[in-house]
């Protein structure tokens, strides 16, 4: 079985097309896209002010202008459910495999519904015999089975998981509280204080600074005058991106993975694990999941595939890292660590790291999971992608390429860190 995967695309249609010429030429048995699939909204209202206006980029109001924002609020939404229909349905029609995609921070979560209707209204595709979905939108948090080779009674599940950890960023669709213990570090630094009292800047999150704050588009399909509004992070612990994960350990499909093989169950999560080679940012912060991390580690998947962080491999020099044992901790920095608990002090802003504990044995009895992202840029010449080919023995190999720039498998199954560092 060949999966390809890509992820932050954003809308660029030349990356979509390479993408979908790699799939056929090389028989893949599906194309995986990991979120944020759309054009981001300010490059629909800019283009849009310029169709009915006629105006040049030299004559476009400045963002702080009314009309720019009220397009921004009112038109975002229903601008790119036109352009996925209009612009990306049909190329993706011209893929020879099944499509799979999950939503990122990107893209609206009100057009989801709409997505939907109009994917399973297409025509299926014929693989080995059997009928499947040609183009099929996965929720935000949803396993799917993968009955893509020859013998209909091998089956792989693919998790897609949207959510990611909180952002500086005010849409808010597909953010959540990453941990319980960041729950609780907020709804102490949010509560009420005596007169007087300062505390301190709500918004310091591990190495980045976030928003708990922001605005969600509507959870209906209508794109009328009033699409966003104004929302906050959940801060309840089950609500937390882990808390959701976590439930999915205790549900059958398509909720959750309970009574799956590990060994054949592949994730494909918008945001990459934290603290690892995944998620850096330019600015050296990493910005994934700790929840994930802990996630993967507990179940120990096949492979792991993620995008959310263009520069990351850019940054780290390596587009893969192996998810077992026990990962390295940066001194000083909140949160970093699984095992630190929130301590309530006079100041309440004092994070306290216990005794260390034993190292659990691996659950599944296996070396680890294999995590890979992508490393898009989607402003870019030629999209990099994941090429996952999974054999007959259920052994993986993976490879990273930009589209026409082939190069070596790499054998997961015997991969050391110190091969790609």
């Amino acid at each position: 079985m060949q999966l390809l995967f890509s992820s932050d695309l954003h809308g660029n249609l030349k990356h979509y097309a390479q993408l979908i010429e790699e799939a056929n030429n090389h028989g893949s048995d599906a194309l995986l896209l990991g979120g944020d699939i759309c054009p981001r909204r300010k490059g629909l209202v800019v283009q849009k002010m310029r169709e009915t206006t006629g105006r040049s980029k030299a004559h476009e109001p400045p963002e702080e202008s009314k009309e720019f924002s009220d397009m921004m609020k009112n038109d975002s939404v229903r601008l790119q459910q036109e352009w996925f229909e209009a612009s990306l349905v049909p190329l993706l029609q011209t893929c020879r495999c099944p499509v799979y995609m999950i939503m990122g921070n990107s893209d609206f979560r009100a057009n989801l519904g709409s997505f939907k209707r109009t994917l399973e209204a297409l025509p299926p595709i014929q693989r080995h015999g059997r009928e499947h979905q040609h183009i099929t939108m996965m929720d935000g948090l949803e396993v799917t089975p993968l009955r893509l080779g020859p013998d209909p009674e091998v089956v792989y599940h693919l998790m897609g998981v949207s959510f990611i950890p909180p952002t500086p960023h005010s849409m808010k669709d597909w953010e959540l509280m990453d941990t319980p213990e960041d729950c609780l570090y907020y709804q102490h630094v949010l509560a009420p204080r005596p007169p007087g009292y300062n505390p301190p800047p709500p918004r310091i999150y591990r190495n980045s600074r976030i928003a708990v704050d922001g605005c969600r588009s509507d959870s209906t399909d209508n794109c009328g005058s009033s699409v966003l509004s104004i929302c906050s992070l959940s801060l309840d612990a089950k609500d937390s991106l882990e808390g959701l994960l976590h439930q999915t350990l205790s549900r059958e499909p398509p909720l959750g993975i309970s009574n799956i093989d590990p060994a054949r169950l592949i994730v494909m999560a918008h945001t990459p694990p934290f603290a690892t080679g995944l998620d850096l940012m330019a600015s050296h912060a990493h910005v994934g999941s700790l929840g994930l991390l802990r996630f993967l580690r507990t179940v120990q998947p096949l492979v792991s595939l993620h995008g959310h962080i263009h520069e990351t491999v850019r940054m780290s020099k390596t587009h893969i890292d192996r998810l077992q044992g026990e990962y390295p901790v940066e001194k000083g920095v909140v949160g970093v660590d699984a095992s630190r608990r929130f301590v309530d002090s006079p100041d309440r802003t004092r994070w306290e790291a216990p005794e260390p504990e034993s190292s659990q044995p691996n659950p599944a009895n296996r070396s680890g999971t294999i995590a890979v992202a992508s490393g898009n840029d989607f402003k870019k010449e030629r999209a990099w992608c994941i090429l996952v080919d999974v054999g007959p023995d259920g052994a993986a190999k993976v490879k990273r390429y930009q589209s026409a720039s082939p190069t070596v498998l790499c054998d997961i199954g015997n991969l050391r860190i110190s091969d790609h560092r």
